[in-house]
């Protein structure tokens, strides 16, 4: 028997209903998965810290910044010989540069917070910040108002005009400049060696810190010659007293991604590019210096509490940085 016009717009019907039922299913699925980043910050702000891989327990005071214990990848554990007075011998009359995008961003600020950690803690809004706050402070709106009262002090100083963007923060008490210069593209390399130049000290007391990638890596993909070029042009600008560190990417964890980027985090923003950018570099280089901090996050994943995206991280990663990127200046003669 043939179906009735009745059955068809029946079956019709029932089309449309699992049709409209699957679409809200997803879009629901996406809206859970869109939250879950945000409601591991609410929960990791009351949750205590997990237990070590190991199962053994937590030494007190091994992760602390700014009197919070913050998250430690395993392999961090605090280390007696990174004090700040070593920090400050080494820096004592030395000029630091960093430049690059919101990663070099963090690693500068986590070095300024870290150095500057007498006057920070003496301020007043310090102990009323929580986990999240403090562990993520080197990301300025996590904690304005300790940013605020560097600037306010004079410890931090910044010019900020449509073609520039430099902010500076005198350390150790004021024997040490460091410098964040935004610079994320490689035609900034130019702009980047002008500013190194014009910085306070003889060329011999200047270390530039650069970063270029995540921007870049979308638009320059596989193509090995354009990071070469970007590193002789670097190579090239700087003063050859100078001391040059190319500080690759850290590993991102894609899964915190927001999901408008996830397929950037899994494709050309991703780990294997990140590793295949820092390759480049060291391929490349003449004279300049690669660090290496992808194996730090290397072997975090989405439980981790102290990043806001998976790709920028809080305090204490960006610490773990600084003590690397001390290691390689330490290693270059100079005295002040």
């Amino acid at each position: 028997m043939s179906p009735t016009r009745g059955d068809c717009t029946a079956c019709l019907a029932l089309v449309i209903c699992a049709t409209i039922t699957t679409q809200l299913l997803m879009i629901q699925a996406l809206r859970a998965q869109a939250l879950t980043a945000q409601a591991r910050r609410k929960l990791a702000r009351a949750a205590p810290l997990p237990p070590l891989p190991d199962g053994a327990e937590r030494p007190a005071g091994r992760c602390v910044v700014l009197g919070h214990a913050c998250d430690c990848p395993q392999g961090t554990e605090l280390n007696p010989s990174h004090t700040r007075e070593a920090a400050c011998a080494i820096l004592r009359g030395r000029t630091v540069l960093f430049a690059g995008d919101s990663l070099a961003r963090d690693a500068w600020s986590a070095a300024g917070l870290w150095l500057l950690d007498e006057e920070v803690s003496r301020m007043p809004h310090t102990p009323a910040l929580n986990h999240n706050q403090a562990c993520m402070a080197c990301a300025w709106k996590f904690a304005p108002e300790i940013w605020a009262g560097l600037k306010a002090s004079g410890s931090l100083t910044e010019v900020l005009t449509p073609h520039k963007s430099v902010s500076t923060l005198r350390a150790c008490a004021g024997t040490a400049t460091l410098i964040f210069k935004y610079a994320r593209l490689f035609s900034d390399a130019q702009s980047v060696a002008e500013e190194l130049r014009d910085a306070p000290g003889p060329a011999a007391a200047k270390v530039l810190v650069i970063t270029a990638g995540i921007l870049e890596m979308a638009a320059v993909r596989t193509d090995v010659a354009a990071i070469r070029a970007w590193v002789a042009q670097v190579e090239g600008h700087v003063h050859p007293l100078s001391q040059t560190i190319f500080m690759g990417a850290h590993a991102r964890i894609p899964d915190l991604s927001p999901i408008a980027f996830r397929s950037d985090a899994y494709g050309w923003q991703g780990n294997a590019q990140i590793r295949l950018w820092t390759a480049a570099v060291t391929a490349a280089r003449q004279r300049l210096t690669v660090v290496d901090p992808f194996p730090l996050t290397a072997g975090l994943d989405a439980t981790y509490r102290d990043t806001e995206d998976g790709l920028h991280f809080g305090q204490w990663v960006n610490l773990q940085k600084l003590h690397t990127l001390l290691a390689e200046i330490n290693a270059t003669a100079y005295s002040s």
